[in-house]
């Protein structure tokens, strides 16, 4: 959950001034999280993890925050 926060923080950062995370390109399909020797896209890592974890409810509340 940590690194999807961070990673999800530092795209906004990177792609600063920006409203919403909505108006960046592609933010949850942009392969730009190494893990080891691969590279994820936000929604790789929250369909391939964290919803395994059944962090949902947790998800949602974030990415409501981000797209408001």
């Amino acid at each position: 959950m940590n690194l999807y926060n961070a990673h999800t923080i530092a795209l906004i950062l990177r792609n600063y001034p920006t409203k919403s995370i909505k108006d960046i390109d592609k933010p949850w399909a942009t392969d730009f999280i190494k893990i080891g020797d691969k590279k994820l896209s936000l929604g790789a890592l929250e369909h391939s993890i964290l919803r395994k974890m059944n962090l949902n409810f947790i998800i949602n509340v974030i990415l409501l925050y981000f797209l408001n």
